[in-house]
């Protein structure tokens, strides 16, 4: 529970997740940043938003997740 103008709150955050067969070498980027796909075993050394922090590992650790 988080306090936000002197009263507490629940924040509620959807997350949506999914596989792909994807390259780094198929990725197109027309203008802005770049996208980069990065090993799973690295993701959580990068600097990362607070709330990706928190639920990325939830992610990652979840039951039926091998690879």
């Amino acid at each position: 529970m988080a306090v936000r103008g002197g009263f507490p709150h629940t924040l509620t955050v959807h997350v949506f997740r999914g596989r792909t067969d994807a390259r780094q070498q198929g990725v197109v980027v027309g203008e802005g940043r770049a996208v980069v796909f990065v090993p799973r075993d690295e993701v959580l050394d990068r600097d990362l938003a607070v709330t990706t922090a928190v639920v990325l590992p939830l992610h990652l650790g979840s039951a039926g997740e091998t690879d």
